[in-house]
């Protein structure tokens, strides 16, 4: 479907950086860089506010989603449920960790030259990936959009000091998984969640 397909790039912009939140999102023009009828535009645009995403304003626009506390604190608590599960279900004898390999280089790499929308962008990947590794299609594309709006929590906190730290701590559960030592792996997840989720809730408090 044309609006799915939709929906999935506007996600990826988001997880991307490229869309900021509090971002209106004006109709006809990305109607135009999307090259898609303003009705499809408008389907994709209910799909992601079911996700969470966007927000339509009467008399306004779209925009995408700007978080409270307390739904930054529930996004966590669904990730923490989804993804240490996944990781807790993977089959540590037949997954393939290259892939995350290639993304923790690629965020090495992007945090060397200051660019840390990339990173964060890039550290997002890796969650999808972690879930992935249970071998569930389904459970991927339900985390999706929940991890898009972590991202938009993040977008705001583009520095060295919220996302640097990650890239480390994401390469210690991929090594923990490599070694088969899937209890260490599961208890640094939620652990690093529980971390992003303080970042995150200390500097909109702040």
């Amino acid at each position: 479907m044309i609006a799915d397909s939709l929906a999935r790039e506007i996600t990826q912009r988001i997880t991307r950086g490229d869309l900021r939140p509090g971002q209106r999102l004006p109709e006809t023009r990305l109607a135009q860089q999307l090259d898609c009828s303003r009705n499809s535009l408008r389907e994709a645009f209910r799909f992601l506010a079911n996700d969470g995403l966007v927000v339509h304003i009467p008399n306004r626009g779209v925009f995408v989603r700007t978080l409270t506390a307390e739904a930054i604190s529930e996004i966590y608590t669904y990730r923490r449920i989804v993804e240490c599960a996944a990781v807790a279900e993977a089959d540590l004898d037949a997954i393939d960790l290259s892939s995350l390999d290639m993304i923790i280089t690629e965020a090495r790499r992007a945090a060397e030259h200051d660019d840390w929308h990339v990173v964060g962008s890039l550290n997002a990947q890796v969650h999808l990936e972690l879930v992935a590794l249970a071998g569930v299609h389904r459970l991927v594309e339900d985390i999706r959009p929940v991890i898009a709006q972590a991202r938009i929590a993040f977008l705001s906190l583009a520095q060295r000091d919220i996302h640097e730290p990650f890239i480390s701590r994401n390469e210690e559960i991929i090594e923990l998984l490599r070694k088969k030592q899937r209890d260490d792996a599961v208890v640094a997840l939620r652990n690093l969640l529980n971390t992003a989720q303080q970042h995150v809730l200390e500097r909109l408090e702040s």
